[in-house]
């Protein structure tokens, strides 16, 4: 019997793309370029842009800092930032250089060096810090960086110092209300302890105890307290009375006071 084979074959185009389609290509790449590029380009600027400000008002004023609490002044303009880098041997001479302050001579994110110098005109106290940007020239343009803070940045400068102010001192405020109610509790513990060396000495001279409890207002310098003593005889002939002390004082808006627990013998 004859079997009739069929071959099953797969055929391959080997032709190259046509000019068409190249050409098709060519214009969808442009055109995402088009759309993509400007965007990365804006993207870059903004990172240059923050990098900048990151040096002007964080990384060079911090070496800055550092310099003047050595040295008590910061760089002249004619030292400049190469004074954070090597000791300047012109006046006004850091006698307690202890650099370097910065690895090396800083420059912004678009390859020029940062403009410094002091005193500074914007800041006359101390200096003047800035970046030329993307456009440089003499002329102050709008994409300069200079270390003038806007009325938003000190704003928001204020929040973050008061934050800091309360988080520091926060525990040191508590420390120095713990002391003044320590300084209380050691004056009452003596006033009181006071009352009942008297209430003592009135018992043995007398051989009883004062008709009525003792109470009344006690001061100290700028301190005042409240004081009171109850007491009860704990044996049958009423020679030994247990007595119980108590003085109060304020402090701020709470009330405050320590107790004592004593006996005292009429014999």
């Amino acid at each position: 019997m004859n079997k009739k084979s069929t071959n099953v074959s797969w055929f391959k185009d080997d032709r190259g793309f046509s000019l068409i389609e190249i050409l098709l290509v060519v214009i969808i790449m442009g055109t995402l370029s088009a759309m993509v590029i400007p965007r990365l380009m804006g993207r870059s600027e903004q990172a240059k842009e923050a990098a900048a400000k990151a040096d002007i008002n964080v990384n060079i004023p911090t070496a800055l800092k550092l310099y003047e609490l050595d040295n008590g002044f910061f760089p002249s303009t004619e030292q400049g930032l190469e004074g954070l880098i090597q000791k300047a041997t012109t006046a006004p001479t850091p006698q307690n250089w202890n650099g370097p302050y910065l690895e090396r001579m800083p420059v912004d994110p678009w390859g020029r060096p940062y403009q410094y110098s002091s005193p500074g005109t914007h800041r006359p106290h101390d200096y003047d810090l800035s970046s030329m940007g993307k456009k440089p020239g003499d002329e102050k343009t709008d994409d300069d960086i200079i270390n003038c803070m806007t009325l938003f940045e000190v704003l928001v400068s204020v929040v973050i110092l008061s934050t800091g102010i309360l988080i520091v001192y926060r525990p040191l405020l508590g420390s120095l209300s713990a002391l003044r109610d320590a300084g209380y509790r050691l004056e009452a513990g003596r006033l009181l302890q006071n009352q009942l060396w008297e209430l003592q000495e009135f018992a043995s001279r007398t051989r009883k105890m004062p008709v009525e409890f003792p109470q009344g207002t006690l001061t100290s310098e700028d301190k005042v307290f409240d004081y009171a003593v109850t007491y009860r005889p704990i044996t049958v002939d009423n020679k030994l009375y247990q007595v119980q002390a108590a003085i109060k004082w304020k402090l701020g808006s709470k009330v405050k006071g320590i107790s004592r627990m004593v006996y005292v013998s009429t014999l």
